[in-house]
């Protein structure tokens, strides 16, 4: 018996450890990789929870321009063993725009991909000041189709518990 509490304390510990691991705080990295480029530039970094689905913004670097070309595309994802991410305008990685990173994560919250969002800041705000903004959308389930009940017949074919209206003078 005295053997027991030793295991069941340990077993206890390994428990709390695991729950304590699983609620921390993950870092994320995110990348960019310009078209033109051989390899993805680290762009972001981000801290995670997945317990309860939120990420913050620990540092932010946007690519330098290579060329002054506008219309320049980069790619911005993960780099897990595949790369999986989005394509998007060199200029919405600038200061003039007010970006939202957005992760998307599975149900138990793994995150499988990102997308980007830019809207031009307004004329009166600081571009030197960059703006970033995370958020996190998890994978939800699907609208179901809301279905009738089944028509009920009786042996007669008619429909059940319906019944036929009484006919007019002039029907009889």
């Amino acid at each position: 018996m005295a053997s027991a509490t030793p295991s069941l304390l340990a077993v206890a510990l390994s428990l709390l450890l695991l729950v304590t691991t699983a609620l921390a705080d993950k870092t994320l990295n995110i990348h960019a990789w310009p078209l033109g480029a051989a390899a993805p530039q680290h762009l972001a970094q981000l801290s995670y929870n997945a317990a309860n689905a939120s990420a913050s913004v620990v540092s932010w670097k946007p690519p330098s321009p290579a060329s002054s070309d506008p219309d320049a595309l980069v790619r911005v994802g993960l780099q897990k063993p595949e790369w999986t991410g989005i394509l998007t305008s060199a200029a919405a990685l600038g200061p003039e725009y007010k970006k939202t990173l957005v992760l998307h994560a599975d149900r138990d919250g793994a995150v499988y991909g990102v997308g980007l969002g830019a809207e031009p800041r307004g004329d009166g705000a600081a571009a030197e000041e960059d703006v970033v903004d995370v958020r996190v959308e998890r994978k939800q389930a699907g609208p179901a189709p809301v279905l009738n009940k089944p028509v009920v017949l009786d042996e007669s074919g008619k429909v059940a518990g319906q019944e036929e209206p009484e006919k007019t003078f002039l029907q009889k």
